[in-house]
């Protein structure tokens, strides 16, 4: 496009010139005639035909001189509109084109000497030390394309991965974390860049944690955890020997307390190292923090503070230095994009509330130059093409259109390229230039819901849009350019919070979901072997999934149609898999049970009504591996339905009053045992627990454990040594959990009460050991440190002791499973909700402790 401007202007020029010595010509004769009629009024009639003659030939020359007049003022005000750099965006009407003469003196230029007796007008600043001089090179008129209509790319769809990677275990003293599956992706910042054999590398937030993800040409990925107190907006960089490189803000707090650590990791020598280099105070805003990597693998930041202090970050020898870039002036600088050239000059483009300015440091300060006036909005791109020529791109306010400026001209250059509708965002904007020089822009739009790519590769701009475009596509997308010219591009999308990567590497575009996936129920369960099992479903996506465990990878298979609005999953006696979800609407209750390694046989349950979600569902088995069901039905009619499977048939029964399901349980000796809630609205203080059990198809006979009591939603039951029922469940009377258990007498009696706010929210499990003691695992919702998170409670010592398992977790916890490894050994899996990094996950903490604990 720069090169069509180039060719415009200098026929433009050589037009001007050519009338301009037309319109002299004409001048001198009119001047010339006229003398010689005045001369001949003298001796001739006025009526003579010389003078008529001579009349006419000077009317006619005047009027040559009039309309060359007209044409060269038309012509000069097209020519500066093309090409001078005074009143347009394009070059100026300078020597330039021929550097060995100036247009303002004849004396030679300054762009090859440093003597002229007029300041040559391709002059942007003088250079200084400390202090930035500013010229503004750019017009507030901009060319633009005559139609940005995009037009439809439509990748084809790769099948959702069948395993995820299972981050590495950290350790942090007796207990050993890790994350097995975040059901959180990307919600806050992603980045991608790409090595030269084609691995697209990412850094994004998974769950609780700041992840790098490699993404191979052949398909398969890796995963691994950088920074387990998460990150915001973070930032990749590959040097030349494939290291990676990420910039970050962590919160060291949770986000709206605004305590913040900027902080750089690299995996040099193979293992992740990470340094935080400032921390301050920044009053819930992000710190902008931006980077780029020097000929040596150095990384150099840009990033600012609640201050508004602009600071200039770099690394030498293990060491940081950090000066004050740009002060603060009461002028709000953003969008940040940093290069270095090819004499390792590094340049910085970004944003002011009225102005695009460009940045570079030329060894003896700060230099700067402004390239647009035109209200950018949101953030920049900066990208450096093979001859030292800056290419850049970003958002202008109001009109919301994605603007791209350059210097190859010789000067600055800006130029719309979308500006018909919709709502181009600067800040996810990410240009690349091609090894021919053109342009690639990959941005979102986030009022038209989608990502769009525009290049001027042909020569001419032209815009595409990514199909399919769903409402809140793109909400983070970042692209970078791999071997070839193959573009690489990573977006978050919102509606089904995952993580999506296209590329063109192949020849054709293809579209992969690579992290994130939506759980219907937060309770993940072990089996005997100490595997994890939850239920998985993609968001706005048609399917049930079963997730399993290993310690590698989380392997993903699908059970059944439609998507569910919640469930349950339980391990059988023999080792299946069985599982209970809804449909969107909790209309219909389905029953899956895994007979094989990808074969389900799933029943409808019940489609006549509506299911109470989630919390209310509940699996049992008995002797002989046969599911027995609980649920609360909402309507027609507010009750309990238990279900149990004979010889393949489902038999039905109805209890009564009506109450909220807690736990399941069936018994040695084959009698049915249920804990349930009975709700008194609207006195929540007459609300009871009560337990009804069946022996072998006769009544239901029902006793009262609890009465006048407020307690949560989660229950858990479980069998002693002797058969007897014990229970774990949540009074909010007196914000503490309540261990029961009914002896061989009969009569109900209280264990232990442990002091811990459950919140709104609960959740627990109970355990008996194989040597009869007992384990607790709750959550305290306590706003102290010593109390808060999740506790594990176990009498294996002959008295209670409690610890914390993970302080991290908050009250959207909802699911807690334990299981006992050996007497001493514990894991614990649970759905964790970060305060601080937004994000949440599965999680599975094994720790040790049991008699030891303190």
């Amino acid at each position: 496009m720069v090169r069509h401007i180039e060719t415009v202007r200098s026929i433009t020029l050589h037009i001007i010139s050519f009338y301009g010595c037309l319109y002299v010509t004409a001048t001198t004769l009119s001047i010339v005639c006229l003398q010689l009629v005045f001369a001949a009024r003298g001796t001739l009639n006025n009526d003579s035909f010389v003078e008529r003659e001579l009349g006419e030939r000077c009317l006619n020359l005047s009027s040559v001189h009039w309309l060359s007049l007209v044409l060269l003022l038309t012509l000069a005000l097209v020519g500066c509109g093309c090409g001078d750099k005074s009143t347009g965006a394009g070059a100026d009407s300078d020597d330039d084109e021929s550097p060995s003469i100036d247009d303002d003196s004849g004396i030679a230029d300054d762009d090859t000497s440093t003597v002229d007796d007029d300041q040559d007008d391709d002059s942007t600043g003088t250079t200084t030390t400390t202090v930035t001089t500013t010229t503004s090179t750019t017009s507030t008129t901009i060319a633009h394309t005559e139609d940005c209509t995009p037009s439809w790319i439509t990748p084809v769809q790769l099948p959702d991965p069948t395993t995820f990677p299972i981050d590495p275990p950290y350790q942090d003293g007796d207990v050993v974390r890790r994350q097995y599956f975040a059901a959180t992706a990307g919600n806050t910042g992603i980045d991608i860049a790409v090595e030269q054999d084609g691995v697209a590398h990412i850094a994004t937030m998974l769950g609780t944690v700041l992840e790098h993800i490699a993404v191979h040409p052949d398909g398969h990925r890796t995963q691994e955890m950088i920074d387990k107190d998460g990150a915001r907006e973070p930032k990749i960089q590959i040097d030349r020997n494939g290291n990676v490189h990420v910039l970050y803000q962590a919160f060291v707090s949770p986000y709206y307390l605004g305590d913040n650590d900027i902080r750089y990791a690299s995996n040099i020598g193979g293992t992740w190292s990470i340094e935080t280099f400032d921390s301050f105070y920044t009053y819930g805003d992000d710190v902008s923090a931006y980077f780029t990597l020097d000929a040596e693998g150095e990384p150099h930041a840009v990033y600012r503070n609640a201050s508004e202090d602009v600071f200039y970050a770099h690394r030498s020898s293990r060491t940081w230095s950090i000066e004050t870039m740009i002060p603060e002036d009461g002028r709000w600088h953003s969008g940040f994009s940093l290069a270095f050239d090819a004499d390792d000059v590094l340049h910085v483009l970004h944003n002011e509330p009225d102005s695009t300015w460009h940045r570079w440091n030329d060894g003896t300060g700060w230099q700067a130059e402004t390239i647009s006036t035109q209200w950018p909005y949101s953030g920049t791109s900066l990208a450096i093409d093979a001859a030292g020529n800056l290419h850049g791109t970003y958002a202008l306010y109001g009109s919301s259109s994605l603007a791209y400026v350059t210097n190859e001209g010789g000067t600055w250059d800006e130029f719309v390229v979308d500006w018909c509708g919709g709502d181009a965002d600067g800040d996810d904007a990410r240009l690349m230039v091609d090894s021919a020089g053109a342009a690639h822009i990959v941005y979102a739009d986030t009022s038209l819901n989608g990502i769009r790519y525009a290049t001027n590769a042909s020569g001419t701009w032209e815009i595409h849009k990514f199909s399919p475009a769903q409402s809140w596509d793109g909400w983070f997308v970042s692209a970078a350019m791999g071997p070839d010219d193959a573009m690489h591009v990573v977006d978050y999308n919102e509606d089904e919070s995952s993580l999506f990567y296209r590329t063109n590497a192949s020849g054709e575009w293809t579209r992969q979901r690579i992290a994130g996936l939506n759980y219907i129920r937060d309770l993940p369960v072990f089996d005997s072997s100490g595997n994890i099992h939850t239920l998985i479903a993609p968001e706005y996506d048609d399917g049930v999934f079963h997730g399993r465990s290993d310690d590698e990878n989380w392997e993903i298979g699908q059970i059944a149609l439609p998507a569910s609005g919640g469930g349950e999953v339980a391990v059988g006696p023999d080792g299946e898999i069985h599982a209970l979800f809804q449909s969107d609407d909790y209309s219909t209750l389905f029953y899956a049970e895994n007979l094989a390694d990808a074969l389900w046989n799933v029943a409808i349950l019940d489609d006549g009504g509506e299911v109470e979600p989630t919390y209310n569902l509940s699996i049992a088995f008995d002797a002989l591996g046969q599911p027995r069901v609980a649920y609360h039905k909402e309507s027609p009619e507010d009750h309990v339905v238990y279900v149990e499977r004979n010889e393949d048939l489902w038999h039905y029964d109805q209890i009564d009053p009506p109450a909220s399901v807690g736990d399941l349980l069936v018994g040695d000796d084959g009698r049915t045992m249920m804990f349930v809630r009975q709700r008194n609205y609207p006195d929540s203080s007459k609300d009871r627990l009560l337990l009804h059990t069946r022996l072998d198809g006769g009544d239901w006979l029902t006793e009262t454990i609890v009465n006048d009591s407020r307690y949560g939603r989660s229950m858990s039951m479980a069998l002693g040594p002797a058969g007897e029922p014990r229970v774990l469940f949540y009074d909010r009377n007196v914000d503490a959990y309540i261990y029961y258990r009914r002896p061989e007498s009969g009569s109900w009696e209280e264990m232990a009460s442990f002091d811990y706010d459950g919140g709104s929210f609960t959740a627990n499990d109970l355990v008996i050991g194989d040597d009869g003691y007992s384990h607790l695992l709750f959550y305290s919702n306590n706003m102290t440190t010593e109390t808060r998170g999740l506790v594990c409670a176990t009498d294996a010592s002959g008295t209670w002791k409690t610890r914390i398992v993970d302080a991290d977790v908050d009250s959207w916890t909802l699911g807690v499973s334990l299981f006992v490894v050996e007497p001493n050994v514990f894991r614990a899996a649970y759905r964790r909700v970060d305060m601080v990094t937004e994000g949440s996950g599965t999680f599975m903490t094994e720790f040790s402790g049991g008699v030891n604990m303190p």
